[in-house]
């Protein structure tokens, strides 16, 4: 299960090497960023607007953790967007590191045998499991983090999979000026193995 701990996984080296970046080589600033992570704990340095590009430009030996970078470019991303939520950040940079690794985003859990591909066959196992069992629950929770991965990281992909194959399209616009019919789900039954398709 994905848990919003990417922040928690953050270790000392990690906050050195962000006072390190930001400071551009200035010892002065270094221990200025240094003093103040004591001070004031470590969000508000992760927080400073410079600090994904000083971490892109870093030229040393020392380099960015998964979990520095991801949370720093996740977070930062989703500031310029106008969304400023560490835990939204949190949660977000933990589905792209568990997601990313191998073949992780097609299994509810590291260890399990069976691998899902479609949402369809995600929705198809839940219709035969009982709701209060442990599987059931992971299912539903990889159902939500498979579509936020899906949608989130590839609306390319599925706008290419809608066009060959049926599915539904993303939502560009508001409901008046979209070229595309309102989607409608059709009965499960009707459901293409490659996922839900359009109705219009």
């Amino acid at each position: 299960m994905i848990l919003a701990n990417v922040r928690g996984r953050l270790r000392v080296q990690d906050f050195l090497l962000v006072a390190l970046a930001l400071a551009h080589g200035d010892t002065a600033r270094r221990a200025r960023y240094e003093r103040q992570l004591l001070e004031e704990g470590p969000d508000e340095l992760l927080d400073e607007p410079g600090l994904l590009a000083a971490l892109l430009a870093l030229r040393t030996l020392m380099v960015p953790s998964p979990a520095l970078f991801t949370y720093v470019a996740v977070r930062h991303t989703l500031r310029a967007a106008g969304v400023d939520d560490r835990a939204l950040a949190d949660y977000l940079a933990a589905l792209l590191l568990e997601f990313g690794d191998h073949d992780r985003h097609v299994r509810i859990r590291r260890s399990d045998d069976e691998t899902y591909h479609y949402l369809v066959d995600m929705v198809e196992d839940l219709m035969g499991l009982d709701d209060a069992g442990e599987r059931a629950f992971l299912l539903r929770a990889h159902l939500g983090n498979y579509s936020l991965w899906l949608a989130g990281l590839f609306p390319d992909y599925i706008a290419a999979r809608r066009s060959r194959k049926g599915g539904p399209d993303l939502p560009t616009g508001s409901p008046s000026t979209s070229a595309s019919p309102p989607f409608t789900a059709p009965p499960l039954s009707a459901s293409p193995r490659c996922g839900w398709r359009s109705t219009g």
